[in-house]
Parts: C-alpha cells; sequence; structure tokens
C-alpha cells in the first residue's frame, strides 16, 4: 500500500513539472555520387568560398585625350562625386586637383567614369592580385580609354548598383589601362574603332579575403569533429599557424588557407575538397581510386585529385598506370604522380611530350615543370624550344621559366613589363595578357633586319635601319596627345629596341627612351615583326600573343552564387547582362586581316604609381 502511494505521489510530481519538448526526427541527406566518391569532403559538405567571385564597382579615369564624357545617370555620377571628395578632391589633400571641385574634375572631356569588374580567385588571401576588366558605363558618350589610368575603385561582390545599400568591399583596383594594341592608340570611334574597354593586368588587390567555409549536409558534432581532424590532418598546423580547419558548430567549419598554397589557393580547393573523412585505410582506397580509374575514365579528373589529397601515400599505386594503354588514365595517374613529387614519371612525361596530340603534349610539358629540379629535366626542356612547332615553344619557356631555368633571361623593364629571351630555332615575339606582363623573344640572335624601314600608327612611329652601320636603328614617334615629337637610336638587337621604346628617362636613369606604354610596345613590336623587320639567322620572325581567359571567365558565370546576393532597388537600370556583355567593343577594324592575332589586352605594372596629376595620399 505504502509503495502504491509512493507510486501515485511520483507520478503526480512528474506531470506537474515542466514537460519534454518533441524532438523531430532527423531526415538524413544523402547525395547521389559514385560508391567510390563518397566519404569525400566534398560529397557531404557545402563549400562556400570556394568558387571565383565576381566584383565590380564604378570607378574614375583620368588622363584621356578628350575622349571622355560626363553623360552619366544622376545616382552614379553622385557616387562618383562622393568618393573624389572623400580623396581629397577641391581641397588641400588634393594635390593637382585641389583647386577644381568635384563635379568640374566629373565634367572634363579627359576625363571618364567606368564601370571596372573581375573574377577574383577562390580562396585568394589578401594582398593577392588579379587581372580587371575596365569598360567605359554603357549609355555614355565616351569614345576612347586609350591612355587613361584608373583611380583607386573599390570592389564589391556582384554586379554594382548605384542605389542600393552599400555593402564592404573586399578588393580595389587601379592602374594604366591598356588597350587592344593591334589599333592607333590615337584611333576612336570616329575613326571606326571602339575603343571604349580595356584592362589592367594584375590591377587588382584582395583586401579582404572572402571567408572560406564548409557546411555539413547532416549536422552533426561527431561527423564535425571527424572533418576538421580529416582536414587537419592532410594539412598539418606548424608552429606559429592557425589549424587549417576549425569546427565552429556542428554545422560549420571554418577553413584557413595554408601559407603555402597561398600562391595557389585553387589547388588547395581542390585537395581540401577531395579529402577522405575518414583516415584509417588510406593504402585501401590509393588502390581503388587507381582501379576506378581504369575502370571508369569518365571520373579521371575528380580520381585524380582524390589521389593527389591522400599524399604521398598514393605514389606505388599510381606508378602502376604510368605505361597503360589508355590514354585517360595514364595522364591522370601521371598527373597525379607529378604533383605529389613522384622523379619516376620523368620519362613517360617526356615520351607524351614528344609524340602526343597537340593538347596533351602541352599537358605533359607543363607536368614536367612541376617536378621536383632535375638537370635532366631541364635539359629536355630546353630541347624542346628548338621545336618548329610554336606553341611547343611557348609550353617548352613556361617550364623552363617554373623551373627558374638560367636559360630563360628575364629582366623588368622599368615598372611595365618583364622581358625574356629565349635561345630557340624558330624567332618570333611572345606576349602575354594574364598575370604578369611580359615580353618573350625567341631566337638565337632574333634582331632587327636590314635594310629595312618600318612606319605605323598613321606616320607617327618610324623606324629605319637602312643606310646605317649594323649596330644601331633610328626610330620617331609622335605623341599622339601633345604632338611632341622624339627621336632617338636604339641598338639593331631587338630587346634593345624594346627596353628605348619602353624606358622612361629620369633624372636617375638619363638613358633615351620613348616611355610607351606596354600596349604601345607590343603595338609596335607587332608592326615592325608584320612588316617582315624582325629576324634571327636569317629567318623571319613571327608573332604570337597568349589567349585571353579573363574575359571568358566573366562571360561564363560560374562565379560564386552568394557573390550575387548585393542588395537592388526596384527599377535599377543595371542588369547583369549589362555588365559582362557577350564580347568586346573595341575590336572592330576597319579591314579584314585573318592573319592579325587575335584580341589582346595587355597588362599593367605589378606596382603602380599614383597620377601625377592627382590628389596626394593614396589617390581617389
Amino acid at each position: 500500500m505504502v509503495v502504491l502511494c509512493l507510486a501515485v505521489l511520483f507520478a503526480a510530481a512528474c506531470s506537474s513539472g515542466p514537460r519534454r519538448r518533441a524532438v523531430r526526427p532527423t531526415v538524413t541527406q544523402v547525395r547521389e555520387v559514385p560508391s567510390v566518391l563518397r566519404n569525400i569532403v566534398r560529397t557531404e559538405t557545402t563549400m562556400r568560398g570556394t568558387k571565383p567571385t565576381l566584383v565590380s564597382g564604378y570607378g574614375f579615369v583620368v588622363g584621356l585625350n578628350g575622349t571622355g564624357s560626363s553623360d552619366v545617370s544622376a545616382p552614379v555620377r553622385a557616387l562618383v562625386e562622393e568618393r573624389l571628395i572623400r580623396a581629397g578632391v577641391g581641397t588641400e589633400l588634393g594635390g593637382a586637383f585641389k583647386n577644381v571641385t568635384p563635379a568640374q574634375l566629373i565634367e572634363d572631356p579627359n576625363t571618364a567614369v567606368v564601370l571596372v569588374q573581375a573574377v577574383v580567385a577562390p580562396g585568394a588571401p589578401a594582398g593577392s592580385r588579379f587581372d580587371v576588366d575596365v569598360q567605359a558605363v554603357p549609355g555614355t558618350s565616351t569614345s576612347s580609354l586609350q591612355g587613361g589610368r584608373l583611380y583607386t575603385t573599390d570592389l564589391r561582390p556582384g554586379v554594382a548598383q548605384p542605389m542600393a545599400p552599400d555593402v564592404p568591399a573586399i578588393a580595389e583596383a587601379r592602374g594604366d589601362i591598356f588597350m587592344n594594341p593591334f589599333v592607333d592608340p590615337a584611333a576612336d570611334t570616329k575613326s571606326g574603332q571602339m575603343r571604349r574597354r580595356g584592362r589592367i593586368l594584375h590591377g587588382g588587390v584582395v583586401t579582404k579575403p572572402a571567408p572560406v567555409a564548409l557546411f555539413l549536409d547532416n549536422p552533426s558534432h561527431s561527423r564535425s569533429r571527424a572533418i576538421a581532424a580529416a582536414i587537419n590532418s592532410r594539412f598539418p598546423r606548424f608552429a606559429g599557424r592557425e589549424q587549417t580547419a576549425i569546427g565552429i558548430d556542428e554545422e560549420v567549419i571554418e577553413i584557413n588557407i595554408p601559407p603555402e598554397f597561398r600562391g595557389n589557393p585553387r589547388e588547395f580547393v581542390e585537395l581540401l575538397g577531395h579529402t577522405r573523412i575518414d583516415q584509417g585505410a588510406n593504402h585501401r582506397w590509393a588502390a581503388r581510386y587507381v582501379e576506378a580509374l581504369k575502370e571508369t575514365p569518365e571520373l579521371a579528373t575528380t580520381l585524380t585529385w582524390c589521389l593527389q589529397a591522400l599524399g604521398e601515400i598514393s605514389i606505388p599505386y599510381v606508378r602502376k598506370l604510368y605505361d597503360y594503354p589508355e590514354l585517360v588514365p595514364r595522364l591522370a595517374a601521371l598527373q597525379a604522380g607529378a604533383r605529389l613529387g613522384d622523379p619516376t614519371c620523368r620519362p613517360y612525361l617526356e615520351e607524351i611530350a614528344k609524340t602526343a596530340p597537340t593538347a596533351t603534349r602541352h599537358q605533359a610539358i607543363g607536368l614536367l615543370g612541376e617536378l621536383p629540379p632535375n638537370p635532366s629535366i631541364n635539359i629536355f626542356l630546353r630541347g624542346l624550344l628548338e621545336s618548329e612547332d610554336i606553341y611547343d615553344c611557348v609550353a617548352a619557356y613556361e617550364a623552363l621559366a617554373a623551373r627558374r631555368d638560367p636559360w630563360v633571361d628575364a629582366r623588368p623593364v622599368g615598372d611595365k613589363f618583364m622581358l625574356s629571351h629565349v635561345p630557340s630555332r624558330r624567332p618570333f615575339v611572345y606576349v602575354t595578357q594574364q598575370g604578369e606582363p611580359r615580353v618573350v623573344l625567341f631566337g638565337n640572335d632574333i634582331s632587327v633586319r636590314r635594310p629595312i624601314f618600318v612606319t605605323a600608327w598613321d606616320g607617327r612611329l618610324m623606324i629605319n635601319a637602312e643606310g646605317m652601320d649594323d649596330s644601331t636603328v633610328n626610330v620617331l614617334y609622335q605623341d599622339y596627345k601633345g604632338g611632341e615629337i622624339s627621336t632617338g637610336q636604339a641598338r639593331a638587337d631587338l630587346a634593345s629596341l624594346v627596353e628605348f621604346l619602353a624606358h622612361r628617362t629620369t633624372p636617375e636613369d638619363p638613358r633615351p627612351g620613348l616611355d610607351l606604354s606596354y600596349s604601345e610596345v607590343v603595338g609596335a613590336l607587332y608592326e615592325v615583326v608584320e612588316q617582315q623587320g624582325v629576324a634571327s639567322e636569317g629567318q623571319l620572325a613571327l608573332f604570337q600573343t597568349e589567349q585571353d581567359r579573363l574575359r571568358g571567365e566573366l562571360q561564363s558565370g560560374a562565379y560564386e552564387e552568394y557573390s550575387m546576393d548585393r542588395p537592388e532597388t526596384s527599377g535599377s537600370e543595371w542588369t547583369e547582362e549589362m555588365l559582362v556583355e557577350s564580347a568586346p567593343d573595341d575590336v572592330v577594324e576597319e579591314e579584314d586581316r585573318s592573319d592579325r592575332p587575335t584580341y589582346v589586352v595587355p597588362l599593367r605594372p605589378a606596382q603602380p604609381e599614383e597620377p601625377e596629376e592627382g590628389p596626394g595620399g593614396s589617390g581617389p
């Protein structure tokens, strides 16, 4: 009886207390992926901050030759005026512009408001540089940006919206604008050439890196800890640095890019996503990945990264495929082996570099450039410089440059570009339009031919190698802005002529020069080569440009989706389609020139100086 009463009282006490909250059953999300790809980071998490990020902003350009305009919309004008005020225009801090109001500066025909856009690499750390696309604001009457300089412009994620609430800038851009070099710098829309768009190579710099984080498909403290532990095991922490992965809660893991990957954050992102979460049987998984390469070659790209993510454990297994008869698994294994530093893949890559189709050859040559130091590799790559195929020579040069081979003679020309000379059987001039600006001269003794008389840009540039000794050429140039005429002599070797064209004469360096911009130097070189003015050992030189990748990135739309989440206002006049145009508008040619190189907007100095006429301090 006593027991029964106690039981009743206990039940009553329990019923009078707080009731337990009902728990919703957990629904486990399982992605549909091949079984061999399960249990890696990318198949159990959503990776945020690991796609390229579109950034944009409105900027202000000075230094034009009367080709600018002020007819921008009121919201954009107000935005630019505010930034010019903050930069000191109209005050004692404004330098040459201290007595000019922002409104007067915008009205000046030598200035223009522009749209600046770029794609920032995933995980790019603070200070990393990227290429910037600059174009006159659509609908304005600006006819040319030739000779202009972009003042410091804040770049924010997504599409620029003048009336939208402000969001923090994650990058900034500045520097000289380089236009299509295969058009007379004096040309504008009146002559049939659209000159409203250009670029600044290495003109952007990351100021606030976008955070990288993982969001678990199925939040769980234990799984979050397991994923963080796997990542930290693959990318171990050394003294004085943060852990690579830090679990914030059951759903979010914060990622810190290791210092050794800050020069190549894209590689880290791939390795991170393909890291195995359960680390107990890596040897078995290396063997399974290799078998999967043979059975499912369509997964070769992903499986290659999986093998690399396992680390050196994979090397004995990928070696089994170095001579595999099918090309796709073979290349995938060689790529993993090369990037893991396996020296035994060298002879297999060299064989492919000599006998495979063009694209495959160049992939193998690039992988040779990534292998650890080995004199035999450098000797092999030097041999490829004797190829009759220009593209093989360029691939070999890039690999040798990556290996810092002494055959690649590189020196800076002021702060404008790098000039290299590479011994080669076939002479040609190669110019880059991504990353660091470079002019590369291929040939054993590449120089200006004799006799030759070159005229370009409606007679404003003349190069005369007639009636002189074999060591010099005469150069005459008339500046298209002020009409000043400069003359001088340069040695006949092409490297000396390039330096003369670009050199700026200063009290510190009084050597004569024309102070042409990078794009003008490229354009002048193209004219000299096209008019058969360059040769090496009796063979005429050719001209070759690097393929344009920046515009492809901007047009692809393959950038971080959340970067487009900038707040917008109704009735905004801008759309993403207007921002990222389908084709450049500054490559309209007056005549059909099928032999002319593809469109190139080249580079800018890596460390630009502020314009002399600009405000003091950091400038607008």
